[in-house]
């Protein structure tokens, strides 16, 4: 009868949840310093949430999916992480009004008859430019905290 490995206490395992929640915890520092959100915890709290919610959702299938094919290294992990900021906040707020209206910020007409002026879409790709460079921060801090947690594995390694 052989006996199945905890992956719980696998260093793989465990290095993983360290790396998902650095790639969390340092792109909403950034974000709260970057915006002043560090005065308004309730709105760091929902950074906090995105951030979380991007790592589970995409980053960790997209790392399965590269680690699978051997591909991950630092700049698998920054690319990742910067199209993981962009794609869904670049979706969501896409500058083309269907209705055909016309909109404008601080007296800027973004859109004009439904179509985004120079204005919006300079405004747009600002807009997910930062949520990019987030992004790829966090997949910066996922693939250090694997690099590091990697080496002291090396150094260390648990006695069987």
């Amino acid at each position: 009868m052989s006996v199945k490995p905890d992956l719980r206490q696998s260093p793989t395992f465990i290095s993983c949840v360290g790396a998902l929640l650095a790639s969390t915890i340092v792109p909403t520092i950034a974000a709260s310093v970057f915006f002043d959100l560090y005065l308004v915890s309730g709105i760091a709290a929902f950074a906090f949430a995105v951030a979380f919610s991007h790592a589970v959702l995409l980053g960790i299938p997209l790392f399965l999916l590269v680690q699978a094919r051997g591909l991950f290294n630092f700049f698998s992990a920054v690319a990742g992480g910067f199209l993981i900021g962009i794609l869904p906040l670049g979706i969501l707020i896409f500058p083309i009004n269907i209705s055909g209206g016309s909109s404008s910020i601080d007296g800027v007409l973004m859109i004009s008859d439904g179509l985004p002026t120079y204005a919006g879409w300079m405004g747009y790709f600002e807009t997910i430019l930062i949520s990019g460079l987030f992004g790829a921060l966090g997949g910066f801090a996922f693939w250090l905290t694997l690099k590091c947690s990697a080496a002291r594995i090396r150094r260390h390694p648990a006695s069987s």
